[in-house]
């Protein structure tokens, strides 16, 4: 069994959401088993020792390839790439506007699937990675608004 504290030992690893409660913890546990952590959040974040955060908006795509293209340059690969952002209008369905659904689709399904998908070409080139993809228990349980 590997050691947790090597277990990304060199890996470069994305985070996307980075600066929230999750992102954050997801940021320092890579960093901990040895990732060199990319933190990205469309705000700056905690700061840690050996983490690279950059600010992207994430819902604006071009924005959101070229940052992961940047990445590519900088670091030579991605190993890990974490899909954590996420939006939610909490009101009511009857108040939410165009431009509110627009910003949740951007962010929680146009944003993940086409970062994943600049970072898998990164990973293809580099011999392979990890994708991984979180979400919310609200897709399982209504809530109110």
């Amino acid at each position: 069994m590997q050691d947790c504290q090597k277990a990304h030992q060199g890996k470069i690893a994305v985070v996307t959401g980075a600066s929230g409660g999750i992102g954050a913890a997801i940021c320092a546990k890579l960093n901990a088993e040895g990732a060199r952590v990319v933190a990205l959040d469309r705000q700056d974040g905690p700061g840690s020792a050996g983490i690279d955060r950059r600010i992207v908006d994430i819902a604006n795509t071009a924005a959101l390839q070229d940052t992961v293209a940047q990445i590519a340059a900088d670091h030579g690969r991605i190993d890990i790439w974490v899909n954590n952002a996420g939006f939610l209008e909490r009101q009511a369905a009857l108040d939410i506007t165009v431009d509110d659904w627009s910003k949740s689709i951007d962010v929680n399904l146009t944003a993940a699937f086409f970062g994943a998908q600049a970072a898998a070409r990164v990973m293809k080139d580099g011999g392979g990675g990890s994708i991984v993809n979180l979400s919310s228990y609200a897709g399982l349980k209504a809530r109110p608004n």
